[in-house]
């Protein structure tokens, strides 16, 4: 079911944009830490969590279609 669920969900990642798919990457599937993610791509650590809690909207939405 886990399996089912993770390809289901990385058929509509690819629609993301780079910015948001990345954060999703990073923090989800690597399982890094907002600060160790604001690192590597080189931005806040806010901000990552700004733009995992757009991208987990986006993908609600696209799910809903």
């Amino acid at each position: 079911e886990n399996k089912e669920r993770s390809k289901f969900v990385a058929k509509y990642l690819e629609n993301l944009k780079p910015k948001y798919r990345e954060i999703i990457y990073f923090y989800y599937y690597k399982e890094l830490t907002r600060q160790e993610v604001a690192e590597i791509i080189g931005i806040a650590p806010r901000r990552v969590s700004e733009r995992a809690n757009y991208a987990r909207k986006l993908l609600k939405k696209m799910m809903r279609k």
